[in-house]
């Protein structure tokens, strides 16, 4: 069975960072989209139960 995931990134973990003893660590910068930063295609393919992925 050959499956083609042709979605687009939808969310980013921690994208607002981690806020850790009143303080926000990490995160994108403010101005990030997603729209922007597209997901690597790949070509994934299932056999005996195994999902092998090439890109």
């Amino acid at each position: 069975m050959e499956l083609q995931l042709k979605e687009d990134l939808q969310g980013v973990p921690f994208r607002r960072g981690v806020k850790q003893h009143g303080k926000v660590n990490g995160g994108m910068p403010a101005d990030f989209q997603t729209a922007d930063h597209g997901l690597t295609k790949l070509t994934a393919a299932s056999r005996g139960g195994v999902v092998f992925c090439e890109f």
